[in-house]
């Protein structure tokens, strides 16, 4: 007897505004429709709710698996790209990947400032396509992985002597 709507505009009827709400779900009890409201509040997927909530470590080996079962997967060279990536970001493994946010990911970033482009745009990569399986997965709802900003060193040019004077 409980449903869960949200309001997602309002439309102009006889001079007066009116809601135009969306029904999430239905529920037997107030209790259960009000949890669910929360966790949705809370910003997780509505197919999440009721689900444990996965963490960083569990994304990432759901997402390794995928791309290994791949007809067409990528070299070995390149799994071992995702994983040097991914020790980068041991320290989220165990956060839940709906807590996740782009300051904890920066924070990432920001710490390998002085790695050159390729491994920071390696790790970029990474976070970006985990957050598109999470979100083709509905394990969260925002791309926080497109809010970092790359940082990384210039490559130093050394210019090439194939002789020395003396030679």
């Amino acid at each position: 007897p409980y449903v869960v709507k949200i309001t997602t505009g309002y439309k102009i009827v006889d001079g007066k505004a009116r809601q135009i709400q969306k029904t999430l779900g239905y529920f037997a009890t107030k209790k259960e429709a009000s949890i669910f409201l929360a966790e949705f509040h809370q910003g997780k997927a509505v197919a999440q709710i009721g689900r444990p909530a996965m963490s960083w470590q569990q994304v990432y080996e759901a997402w390794y698996k995928e791309k290994e079962s791949l007809v067409k997967k990528p070299g070995a060279k390149t799994f071992a790209k995702y994983e040097t990536s991914y020790k980068k970001t041991a320290r989220l493994a165990t956060y839940r990947f709906v807590d996740v946010r782009a300051e904890d990911l920066q924070a990432i970033m920001d710490a390998g400032k002085t790695l050159t482009r390729s491994p920071q745009a390696s790790l970029l990569q990474l976070m970006k396509s985990m957050y598109t399986w999470a979100i083709n997965h509905d394990v969260c709802t925002t791309n926080y992985a497109d809010r970092v900003i790359l940082q990384y060193t210039d490559e130093a040019v050394r210019e090439h002597k194939p002789f020395t004077d003396d030679e």
